[in-house]
C-alpha cells in the first residue's frame, strides 16, 4: 500500500556500512556552487547558501516568479565530483540523501527532486523517459512517482509535510535500461517506506536512458507564478545507504 508517514523528524544513527561503500559526492555549501553541474534558475531566483538561525550553513533553493517572462524552475543538475561533472552509469547502484525544509507544502505541485533523462552525453533531449524517478510536493504531502516509458505515471509513495519542518529524504536507485534490472527504495527520516501497491521495499522499474542526472530545487511548469523556497542541507550521493543517511 502507498504508505501515509507521519511528518516528526526522528534521528537515526545508522548502521556501520559495508566495507566496498563509498561517498561519491559531498554538496557542502561551503565549497560553492561549483559542486553542482551547473544551475539552471534565472533571476529574480536564486541557488546559495543560506545561514540558518542555529548556525548550520544549508542550500536555499528560491524560485520566484516574474513580471517580464514564465518561471517554472530553479534547479541544479548534475553534480561535479574531483572538479569534473560526474558521469553516473548504467547497471549501478546509487543512494542520493539530503533534508528539506519548504517554505509551501500547499501551493502548486512542484518537483523538489528528479532522476532526470537527457541525450546522449547529456545533450538535448529528455531520453525515452524524461523523469523515471520525481518526488514532489503537493496538498500537504510529499509523493514519489516512478515514471515508466510513455510518461506512465505510478504514484508509489506518500508521506506528510508542513512547512519549516526538516525532513530527511534517501533514495536509491538501482540504475538499469530494462524494466527487470532497475528498482527505487527511499527512507524517510531514517525509516525505509514501503513503495507501491504492494508495499515493497524495491519497486522495479526501468530508471535509465542514455544519461542520467539528479537535480534538486523547485520545478513547477503548471505554475509558473508559484513563489517557492526550498532549503536543503547534507546533500550527499553514495554507494550504500549508510554512505548518505
Amino acid at each position: 500500500m502507498i504508505a501515509a508517514v507521519a511528518a516528526a523528524v526522528v534521528l537515526v544513527v545508522p548502521a556501520p556500512p559495508p566495507a566496498n561503500a563509498a561517498v561519491v559526492w559531498d554538496g557542502d555549501p561551503a565549497k560553492g556552487t561549483g559542486v553542482f553541474g551547473n544551475l539552471e534558475c534565472v533571476k529574480p531566483g536564486s541557488i546559495v547558501p543560506a545561514r540558518q538561525s542555529d548556525g548550520t550553513v544549508v542550500w536555499r533553493y528560491t524560485k520566484a516568479r516574474s513580471d517580464d517572462r514564465p518561471v517554472i524552475r530553479c534547479e541544479s543538475r548534475g553534480v561535479r565530483t574531483d572538479g569534473k561533472r560526474h558521469r553516473f552509469r548504467n547497471g549501478r547502484t546509487y543512494y542520493l540523501g539530503w533534508s528539506s525544509k519548504f517554505s509551501t507544502t500547499t501551493a502548486g505541485d512542484y518537483s523538489i527532486f528528479q532522476w532526470k533523462s537527457y541525450g546522449p552525453n547529456g545533450g538535448s533531449g529528455n531520453g525515452t523517459q524524461n523523469y523515471p524517478v520525481i518526488l514532489k510536493i503537493r496538498n500537504n504531502e510529499a509523493r514519489l512517482f516512478h515514471v515508466a516509458p510513455g510518461e506512465e505515471w505510478r504514484l508509489i509513495w506518500t508521506g506528510e509535510v508542513a512547512p519549516w519542518n526538516w525532513y530527511r529524504f534517501v533514495v536509491g536507485i538501482r540504475t538499469s535500461d530494462t524494466t527487470a534490472g532497475g528498482w527505487v527504495q527511499l527512507w524517510f527520516n531514517g525509516e525505509k517506506q514501503p513503495l507501491g501497491p504492494n508495499g515493497v521495499e524495491r519497486f522495479p522499474g526501468r530508471t535509465w536512458d542514455t544519461f542520467n542526472e539528479p537535480k534538486w530545487g523547485v520545478y513547477d511548469r503548471a505554475h509558473p507564478d508559484l513563489e517557492a523556497v526550498h532549503r536543503a542541507h547534507r546533500m550527499r550521493i553514495g554507494t550504500a545507504y549508510g554512505d548518505v543517511s
